[in-house]
């Protein structure tokens, strides 16, 4: 067996996505493209869900939510836009592929990753690699408040 390094982002790893105001529809049923948008660019902060207890990433949910809560008031977490990394790694946009999930681990967040996007693109660009992530991807949905 072939070991890995810490950083390797394996194919059947579930990465994800915390949902805030925004990136649901109106109903609060389906995930918007803005659920794949990231100030910036280049890339898309996630967790790897596959690795540890869902209660670690439902604990940050909740401190992310408090921080943006400091700026708006009326901030809720929705759950997890859930998508894995095969999935990830398959998207292309016209003709090339795009997206590759690394893991770069934080103090706070160990099972942190980051779906890499090319440098240099256009917003139209960013806008089509969310909206093929968003048509990937599995909304799961919870309530931190409530838990």
């Amino acid at each position: 067996m072939r070991i890995r390094r810490p950083c390797y982002v394996d194919d059947s790893e579930t990465l994800g996505r915390e949902l805030f105001n925004g990136h649901l529809n109106k109903s609060k049923t389906a995930l918007t493209p803005a659920a794949f948008l990231q100030k910036g660019g280049r890339h898309l902060s996630c967790s790897r869900l596959s690795l540890a207890a869902r209660i670690l990433f439902l604990t940050l949910a909740g401190q992310h939510m408090n921080k943006r809560r400091k700026r708006v008031a009326s901030t809720r977490f929705y759950g997890f836009a859930e998508i894995t990394a095969a999935n990830v790694r398959a998207l292309c946009v016209d003709g090339l592929s795009c997206a590759h999930p690394i893991g770069v681990p934080t103090i706070e967040n160990p099972f942190h990753s980051d779906i890499r996007l090319p440098p240099d693109m256009q917003k139209d660009f960013f806008l089509d690699v969310a909206t093929k992530l968003r048509n990937k991807a599995k909304y799961v949905p919870y309530d931190v408040e409530r838990a």
